[in-house]
Order: C-alpha cells, then sequence, then structure tokens
C-alpha cells in the first residue's frame, strides 16, 4: 500500500464521517433546543452549521488535492531519476560491447 492510498483513504473517512454527521443531524433525533424551537434560531443554527460543514469539507478536498500534486512531483522527478540510470546502463552495454568487438 503506498503513502497515497494511505493518505487518501484517511481524508475520504473524514469526509465521510463528515457527510454521515450531516444526515445524522437532520434525521429528526434531538438537535438542540434552538433548532427544536424552530423560527429564525433555529433556521440560523442550521445555516451556521451547513457551513461549518462546508468550509471543513473544503478544507479536507485542498488537502487531498495538495497530496496528489505531491505525488505527481514526486513520480516526475522519479522519472527523470529513472530516465537518467537508463542512460548509465545503455552506456555500460555499449562499453561492454565495444570490448567483446
Amino acid at each position: 500500500m503506498s503513502v497515497f492510498s494511505v493518505r487518501f483513504t484517511n481524508i475520504g473517512c473524514r469526509a465521510f464521517a463528515i457527510s454521515q454527521s450531516r444526515l445524522m443531524s437532520d434525521s429528526g433525533g434531538s438537535s438542540g433546543s434552538i433548532r427544536e424551537a424552530g423560527g429564525a434560531f433555529g433556521k440560523m443554527q442550521v445555516a451556521h452549521e451547513e457551513e461549518y460543514f462546508y468550509k471543513q469539507q473544503k478544507e479536507l478536498l485542498k488537502q487531498l488535492k495538495s497530496t496528489i500534486s505531491e505525488e505527481i512531483s514526486d513520480h516526475k522527478r522519479k522519472i527523470v531519476e529513472h530516465e537518467e540510470e537508463i542512460k548509465k546502463h545503455r552506456s555500460r552495454i555499449e562499453e561492454l560491447e565495444k570490448r567483446v568487438s
């Protein structure tokens, strides 16, 4: 399992947990006295909760994008290193072929 999949899994779990808690908050359970009272304060409380979860989800997506960008950069760096190694090996093969000929 790569570092990327571990990071992705952790971020994905957090996003799922946020979504799950949002669903549970609208499921009719006890959700606080202000919310139960209804009216403007209840609506305001719902709006604040929605804003909180929106910001949290946005931050998680930002972290995921950053993680993926880091992975891409790392892979590009490794590609360059591998290409250099391939060149070295090819030159060694050429030298060996010259010795044999």
